[in-house]
Formats: structure tokens, C-alpha cells, sequence
């Protein structure tokens, strides 16, 4: 089964963007348990963003459309939280700065 398996750049390339998928949720993970709720922390969309561009690449470069596609999608997702923890942020820092948060 592995021996038929190429090993070269790409192939590391496309284990570094599926490492930071596993990692991101090692991320929220943690982020979860030291709040002690559900927690999805800014990183797990940076490491998103990071894992689906490197796979995105990689995809186009095997020409898997299978690949492909997932990232795509997630793509919009991932830019969706990234903006939205950024409003976030914003509205808080202004709610401090008026002394309601």
C-alpha cells in the first residue's frame, strides 16, 4: 500500500496544510477546556485560512478536483469567522472604550 506512494516536496507540502487542520483543532480544543465552554479562538481561522491555501495549491497541482473543491468552499467559511471575529473585537474594544463592557 505505501510503497506505491511517491514521497517528494508536494507530497510534504500537502502533509504541512493537512498538519494544520489537525492542529487547529488542538487549538480550539484547548482554547474549550481552559475556558471550560465551547471555544472557537481566533487561530483555528488563521490555521484554516493556512491549511485550506496550502491545500488548495497542492490540489492544483496533483489536478484532484476532489481535493480541490472542499478548500474552495471552506475557503469562504473560514473568511466568513476571521471577519466576523474581527467585529468582534471591534465592537468590544468600543463598548470598553464607552466604559459598558
Amino acid at each position: 500500500m505505501f510503497a506505491n506512494m511517491r514521497w517528494d516536496g508536494w507530497e510534504l507540502f500537502g502533509l504541512i496544510g493537512e498538519g494544520l487542520f489537525f492542529a487547529r483543532m488542538l487549538a480550539q480544543w484547548a482554547a474549550s477546556e481552559r475556558e471550560r465552554k465551547p471555544v472557537v479562538p481566533a487561530v483555528y481561522w488563521y490555521m484554516s485560512l493556512a491549511g485550506a491555501l496550502i491545500l488548495l495549491v497542492y490540489a492544483l497541482h496533483i489536478g484532484s478536483f476532489a481535493v480541490l473543491l472542499p478548500q474552495v468552499v471552506g475557503l469562504v467559511f473560514y473568511s466568513r469567522g476571521l471577519q466576523l471575529e474581527f467585529h468582534s473585537r471591534k465592537r468590544a474594544a468600543r463598548l470598553k472604550a464607552l466604559g459598558l463592557d
